[in-house]
């Protein structure tokens, strides 16, 4: 009893003074960092602190940082790709209408039906993108207003995606009517055409140079158009405005393409369903890529280049106007500050009299007619007042 309570005393007085050198020694640990170190090193040995129920301790994975720069280019990706898919269907949809309705729609109509599809395109895009809708505009704000490559190849992707997206729709809506034609109705084009020629709109065959340097001249003058008016609420009507006339145009020539991504979309979806459900389709093929995708791009780097010597020819103008003006308020300036007339260089006699020193009263001047006026005599003015 008495050993065991000598026991329980010597182990308390060990305790205590355990304690007593952890109390002293606390601070030094705590500048050192060895008690958070330490504390760490406990936490990730526990299994229970990484939530392991098995007594394995698993890694954890950092959370990803979100980059604001890709949140923005998934949001420009998405506007261009809804864009070009409500262009498109709306293009689509009115020429395979007229196509498989039978129906006799002019050229005006498939032209002005186009334009409105330009202008709902661009208000549904322009919240998300800068509404570029067609790579040839793409290309031309990479080479001469500074877009940024890495976005051009989003924009590009998204542009092209949009417009298959757009050709598998009114695939899907016209399959028995695309079945029994043999065509493609999109394009309005025959590519089953032999190289070197084109049948465009069902008129005449062309050459494909010919319709590669229209295509180059109607995207150039589009693509123009867009970098050059100014932004406003009634700019998609007038990029509209110009999609309508440019079809006008070039619609029983060409078939308006003016657009690389209307090219290239209906080839791939065309491609898809030969390949799954229509294997007579035609339109897959590689024919005339080129006037219909070279075209339209040489055009818009023609535009952007003509648009910026434009630009600084106006520039140019504007400095020399604002230097001219500059000039002639100076020259208006020196002519306001000088004497109107010089006095000292007039005669004598229009000033002073003969007999007048500087300083007196100034006589008239010679020559002016003078009036000879009746003297008075005050004290006869006086008598005539006491009367």
């Amino acid at each position: 009893m008495c050993s065991s309570r000598r026991s329980v005393v010597r182990h308390a007085v060990l305790a205590c003074a355990l304690l007593g050198q952890l109390s002293l020694a606390a601070p030094l640990l705590q500048r050192r960092g060895v008690g958070q170190n330490l504390g760490q090193f406990l936490r990730r040995a526990d299994p229970r602190a990484s939530g392991d129920h098995h007594g394995k301790a698993q890694p954890r994975r950092a959370a990803a940082a979100v980059n604001p720069a890709n949140v923005i280019l998934r949001s420009e990706a998405a506007g261009e790709c809804l864009g070009t898919f409500v262009l498109f269907t709306l293009g689509f949809g009115v020429e395979c209408t007229m196509k498989s309705a039978g129906l006799t729609f002019s050229l005006g109509h498939i032209a002005a039906g186009s334009g409105v599809a330009v202008v709902l395109a661009v208000a549904v895009s322009s919240r998300l993108s800068d509404a570029h809708l067609n790579p040839a505009v793409t290309l031309a704000m990479v080479l001469f207003r500074g877009f940024s490559k890495r976005r051009a190849a989003v924009y590009a992707a998204a542009q092209l995606v949009g417009t298959t997206l757009a050709s598998l729709l009114i695939a899907a809506a016209y399959l028995p009517q695309l079945k029994a034609a043999g065509g493609w109705m999109p394009f309005q084009l025959a590519y089953a055409a032999p190289a070197g020629a084109v049948v465009a709109a069902g008129t005449f065959a062309q050459s494909a140079i010919s319709v590669g340097l229209a295509e180059c001249l109607g995207t150039a003058m589009l693509v123009y158009f867009v970098l050059t008016v100014e932004e406003s609420p009634l700019k998609p009507i007038m990029i509209g405005g110009a999609v309508a006339a440019l079809i006008s145009v070039l619609g029983p020539i060409t078939g308006a393409c003016l657009n690389p991504a209307r090219d290239l979309g209906p080839r791939l979806a065309a491609a898809f369903m030969k390949a799954t459900c229509a294997p007579a389709l035609a339109g897959a093929g590689l024919g005339q890529l080129g006037a219909f995708v070279a075209g339209p791009l040489l055009g818009g780097a023609l535009a952007g280049l003509l648009a910026r010597w434009l630009e600084g020819l106006g520039g140019r103008a504007k400095a020399a106007a604002l230097a001219l003006a500059s000039t002639r308020a100076e020259a208006a300036k020196v002519v306001t500050c000088a004497p109107l007339v010089d006095t000292d260089s007039l005669p004598e006699a229009l000033t002073y009299g003969p007999d007048a020193q500087r300083g007196d009263e100034p006589l008239p001047a010679a020559g002016l007619p003078t009036v000879d006026l009746p003297t008075v005599d005050p004290v006869a003015v006086q008598g005539s007042d006491s009367t």
